[in-house]
């Protein structure tokens, strides 16, 4: 497999590092009453979570790399620019919103865009993947780990328990 068709390694890298470094980066924040209310969880979880990825891409690199020689062809697909602006003008837009928005709305519309930007066409699937990460991590942070989400404040706070 020559350099050029890896197109595994520098990514699990690029995201290994950046995820440790979020990680470090969380533990070093405070955390006066314990890991909850800790502002270096949110570092932590995404952290953990880029690693965790990182690692998966070098499975599967090492899986590829493992199939005989005349399997070993990866397709080649263009870069396009528009999605990529797409994706991040949709997301500075959606860092954007959550100053002024409670974290549901933004998070889902944004989660719809960046489905239909990479090619998700199911409209079931993108609406029930996106309402159902949204509702994980509010869930997840207001419920469960009691801290906040990012953003004014989440509508589940609205919902007494």
């Amino acid at each position: 497999m020559s350099a050029q068709r890896d197109t595994h390694l520098v990514p699990s890298v690029l995201t290994a590092g950046l995820g440790g470094f979020l990680v470090l980066k969380g533990l070093s924040m405070p955390h006066p009453r314990g890991w909850s209310s800790s502002p270096g969880l949110f570092p932590i979880i995404i952290g953990g979570v880029l690693v965790l990825l990182a690692l998966l891409l070098l499975a599967e690199r090492r899986r590829l790399r493992a199939r005989p020689a005349e399997a070993k062809t990866f397709p080649q697909a263009p870069i396009n620019v528009k999605i990529i602006g797409a994706v991040c003008g949709s997301l500075a837009l959606y860092i954007l919103a959550l100053h002024y928005l409670p974290y549901e709305p933004p998070t889902f519309v944004y989660l719809v865009l960046a489905m239909l930007a990479f090619g998700s066409r199911s409209a079931p699937s993108i609406f029930f993947a996106a309402i159902g990460f949204t509702l994980v991590i509010s869930v997840l942070f207001t419920r469960v780990l009691g801290t906040l989400v990012p953003g004014n404040y989440s509508l589940l706070e609205l919902i007494p328990y």
